[in-house]
């Protein structure tokens, strides 16, 4: 049950990243908590495991995802070169910070977040912009917001997820067109996941190993179902995605967060 369980999470989590830009974290860590809940996990135990397991399967996904936005001109390069080293000191941090965190609090400031995230995609609904200089906006790939991608890569990591849920609304309010901040996100999210996974693999204190493959923070039994998954679906994702009208998939953007936020929200309450 739990295998099936967790492909349909990685097929899921791999179109979701292909097609918004996100690393699919959203949909693997409360998958993969309720599987470690059913397999008598400590719940002061399970979140962090669930966050690093769905770290370390996002590395492949995002690296796919970017690679396929590339070869469709979707990425800007200048930030991406930028933001990347940023984001990934800000993950490394993170992750380390959220392993000494209690769970709800993570799920209960990642909600939050995503639903303010969600709000403003759809206020937007992926409206066409100018890039900005047209605008007059501020340039991203200036080194005086490095504090921005530093802040994504750092709170990504200890929620556990890839960082589209945070930079594709903070790229599109610089006034990037959705589909260039959905691959430029995409890019940044391989940044993100591959410190973010060294840092919960090193974690000392992972708990009682006895339940499963452990290594660190990360179930590598899971993993190993997982990321089958996620690739395999992952263009489909990006194609979709390139297909549909700024305008739709900005909406799905907002609207997936808010879902996702109002989700995490509950279990951090709950």
């Amino acid at each position: 049950m739990y295998l099936f369980l967790l492909l349909g999470a990685g097929a899921i989590a791999g179109l979701l990243a292909g097609l918004l830009g996100i690393g699919g974290g959203m949909v693997l860590v409360p998958v993969l908590d309720s599987c470690f809940a059913a397999m008598g996990i400590p719940v002061s135990e399970r979140v962090h495991l669930a966050v690093g397991t769905s770290m370390a399967c996002i590395v492949p996904t995002a690296l796919v995802s970017a690679r396929r936005h590339q070869q469709r001109g979707a990425i800007d390069t200048r930030v991406a070169v930028r933001w990347g080293p940023a984001c990934a000191l800000g993950a490394l941090l993170g992750s380390l910070l959220a392993i000494q965190l209690d769970g709800r609090w993570l799920a209960a400031t990642f909600g939050s977040l995503a639903i303010l995230a969600g709000f403003h995609g759809v206020w937007f609904r992926g409206r066409v912009v100018e890039p900005a200089p047209a605008h007059g906006l501020p340039d991203p790939a200036s080194v005086k917001w490095w504090p921005v991608p530093v802040g994504i890569g750092g709170v990504s990591a200890m929620m556990g997820i890839g960082g589209g849920t945070f930079s594709v609304p903070v790229l599109r309010a610089f006034g990037f067109a959705v589909h260039q901040a959905v691959g430029t996100s995409a890019w940044l999210g391989a940044w993100i996941a591959l410190p973010s996974t060294v840092g919960y693999l090193l974690a000392s204190d992972a708990g009682d190993q006895a339940w499963g493959y452990r290594f660190g923070h990360v179930d590598l039994l899971a993993l190993a179902v997982l990321v089958p998954a996620t690739v395999w679906s992952v263009p489909l994702g990006v194609g979709l995605a390139h297909r549909w009208s700024q305008r739709k998939l900005g909406l799905t953007f907002g609207v997936f967060l808010l879902l996702a936020g109002g989700r995490m929200l509950q279990r951090a309450l709950g």
